[in-house]
Formats: C-alpha cells, structure tokens, sequence
C-alpha cells in the first residue's frame, strides 16, 4: 500500500457573529421576535448533484448552532455566537434561515414549527475575503444579514483519508442523493408558498384595515357635518324667536307702524323659514348617509373574520404538510442507519477475507 505524501493542511477556529438589517414586519403595528438557525455544508460532492442545496441545507449539512430570540426588533443584533472551523480554498457553505417566533428559547426545539421569515446562504471564503471580514447577504423575503468572523487559533490538520470509508462514503452518498434531493425540493416549495401565501393574506388583511379606518374617518366627518349642521339650525330657530319677540313688541306702536313692521318682519320669517327647509332636508341626507356607512362598515368586519377564520384553516394545513416532512426526514435517517450498517458489514467482510488470505499465504510459505 502507498504512503501517504500529501502536506498537512492549516485550519482556523473562526467565531461568527450574526445580525439582521431591515425585516419585514408582521403588519403596520407589530415588530418581528427573530432567531436564527446556521447550518455548514463542505462536502463539495454532493452540493454539486443536489439540485436544492443552494437554497436549503442538505443531509450532509450540520447545525452550527443558534441564537437567542430579539424581541420587537426589524434589526436584531443577536449576542449569542456560532463556532466553526474554516479551511482555506475549501468550499464551506454556510446556510442561515430567520424565524419569527413567540416562545423565549428555541435550543431544543423543532425550527421548523416556527414562522419562515427568509433564508440566505454564503461561504466562509467569501466572508474571509471582505472587508474586516465582515459579508452583507440579502435575505430572500426581503432585508439582510450581517455576518462577521473573528480569527482563533490555527490548527494542523494531519490526519491522512482513508481509501476504503472514502469508497463507502461516495457509495452512500449516490443512494443518498435522490432522498436529498425530494427532502430539500418539499422544504423549499413549503417555507416558499408558506411565505407566499401569508404576505398575500397580510397585504390583504392590511389593505382591508386601511379601507376601514378611512370608512371610519368619512363616519366622523358626517357626524361633525350633522352636528354643525344642527348647530345652525338651532341658532336659526333663536333667530326666529327674536324676531317673533322684537314683531310683538313693535305691534304695541301705531298701526301704520305695525303694519309696516309686520310686512317685514313676515317677508324675514318667511325667508327664514325658506333657508331652514332646505338645512332640515340636508340633514336628513346626512343621516341616510351616515345609516349607509355604518352597514357597509359592518359588512367589511365580517368580511375580515371570515379571512381569519380561512387564515386559520391555512395554518392547520401547513402543519400537516410539518408532520409530512418530519416523517421523511424520519425516513430518510431510518435509511442513512441502515447504508451505515451495511457499509461496516461490508469493511469488517473485507478485513476477514484479508485475514484468511495472509493465513493462507502464510501456510504455503511454511509448507
């Protein structure tokens, strides 16, 4: 057997801090409770065949670790930080998915229950080849994420590859590859229509609220307009009154007076009475209105219930579709166990047939 030559190769134990920039909010009121899940990829092989892996961690991948959960914030900065190892000039690739949730701490929780906000991927090379090592990815589902690395202490890596777990490991990837590949297309195709079809029912849900509250607005103008208009209508009646009050006094003059007085004081209430008519039409128009703005705002608030309760009935299904993909997932680790098993009966068949074959040569040689 062959020696290995190959030159020991320099890694570097690298912190990653992480912060996010700009994420949209549940709706016009409500601030996001983010955290964040990072998963690394490195095996170069099986990014190259499975199709998804760009957008989702595959199999291979491993959870680097999580943060804490900011509350209320469109741009937390998280505190908790993620260790790896970084090998230069290999392909690292790191996978960060946002989630918004309600609950204090998600260590050991199932990510995948909580509410997609947006996922991203970058490689550890570019990160260490920006500025202060310092990368700005943009977030699919709108805003960014900021990921720093600080450098720690090298380490040697000395360790030579083994051909046989070498030859075992590309056999279980090749019958790996078609789970990989139908288990990151359902995890794609569910966080993107699940994140498709809640913006669609927020920006509904958000244009009907709109709608209301300037029905809302018009309602109080009616009634200020009504209120005034009665306002008027009042101090038109004083005005009357008056004038009925200033008629009797003059009736008590002479009769030519009075008659005077009276033609005029008749031709002002008849002119009065003529301007309070219309006044009087004008505010029942107005109540007619304000009666016909409060049906229809009344038909809007049931209309919003109803999406709600279809909003809710979406939600149960999306957890059938969780339950769908955590039973392949279950699947496809029932499946990686058992090629495990049968890669270590192949290597210990291989070691015995080896064994019996120097035994064999040995006796010959002894004969």
């Amino acid at each position: 057997m062959d020696n290995d030559t190959s030159s020991p190769r320099i890694s570097y134990n690298i912190t990653l801090h992480i912060k996010c920039l700009r994420l949209p909010k549940v709706n016009f009121y409500s601030e996001r409770s983010c955290f964040c899940v990072v998963h690394i990829d490195d095996a170069a092989n099986v990014a190259a065949r499975v199709r998804h892996v760009p957008k989702k961690p595959s199999l291979r991948s491993v959870e680097l670790g999580r943060t804490e959960v900011v509350r209320d914030s469109t741009n937390p900065d998280f505190k908790t930080t993620v260790q790896t190892t970084y090998v230069p000039l290999g392909k690292q690739t790191l996978f960060i998915r946002v989630f918004d949730t309600s609950k204090d701490k998600v260590q050991y929780v199932d990510y995948l229950k909580h509410d997609f906000v947006g996922s991203c991927t970058g490689t550890l090379e570019a990160i260490m080849a920006s500025e202060e090592n310092t990368l700005k990815i943009s977030l699919e589902g709108n805003g960014f994420v900021v990921i720093r690395a600080e450098i720690g202490a090298a380490i040697n890596d000395d360790a030579a590859d083994n051909p046989i777990k070498t030859k075992n490991m590309d056999i279980i990837t090749e019958k790996a590859t078609p789970i990989l590949e139908e288990k990151n297309k359902l995890e794609y195709q569910h966080d993107s229509s699940l994140t498709t079809d809640i913006r669609k029912e927020e920006k509904y849900l958000t244009q009907v609220r709109t709608a209301i509250q300037v029905d809302e607005e018009k309602l109080a103008n009616l009634k200020k307009g009504t209120q005034e208009t009665q306002s008027q209508t009042v101090s038109k009646e004083s005005s009357i009154s008056e004038e009925n009050k200033t008629l009797d006094v003059k009736k008590n003059g002479s009769k030519e007076e009075e008659a005077k007085a009276n033609t005029a004081e008749q031709e002002k209430l008849a002119n009065l009475e003529g301007k309070t008519k219309p006044e009087e039409e004008r505010l029942a128009t107005l109540k007619s209105d304000i009666q016909a703005e409060e049906q229809r705002l009344t038909a809007l608030k049931i209309e919003v219930k109803a999406e709600e309760e279809r909003l809710a009935t979406f939600e149960d299904s999306c957890k059938v579709q969780e339950e769908k993909l955590a039973a392949l997932e279950a699947q496809g680790k029932s499946q990686k166990e058992r090629m495990e098993a049968e890669r270590l009966a192949a290597v210990e068949a291989t070691r015995k047939a080896e064994e019996e074959r120097v035994e064999a040569e040995w006796f010959v040689v002894k004969d």
